[in-house]
Parts: C-alpha cells; structure tokens; sequence
C-alpha cells in the first residue's frame, strides 16, 4: 500500500463503516492496516489467522 495520510485512512473507514456491509468494511480495514492487497485479502481463512500471535499468514498471493 502506498503512503497515505493515516487521517485520511480513518476518515475512509469512518465512512465505509456507516455506508458499506460489515463484510466490505473489514475488508476495507484489513488492507489499512497490514498493506496487503486486495486479492490477497479476499484469500484469507481462519487458518491463516493465528489470534495468539496475533499475525496472519499471507500465503495465497
């Protein structure tokens, strides 16, 4: 993900929090937060989410 202003990113999912479905809000989030991209996200599964390390694998790229 390229720079951006982390205002603008809140700003962003302030928005897409009200208008959007939850589903494309936390897709939205995810990509905010870590830099990955897009297709890589829709390629998560719980597997991949390890909540103790609190990290995620990206392995579908």
């Amino acid at each position: 993900m390229e720079d951006k202003d982390p205002i603008q990113i809140l700003k962003l999912l302030e928005i897409t929090s009200q208008k959007l479905e939850y589903k494309s809000y936390f897709i939205l989030y995810i990509i905010s937060v870590t830099g990955v991209r897009f297709w890589e996200c829709l390629g998560f599964t719980w597997d991949d989410i390890d909540n103790q390390a609190k990290n995620i694998a990206v392995n579908k790229t």
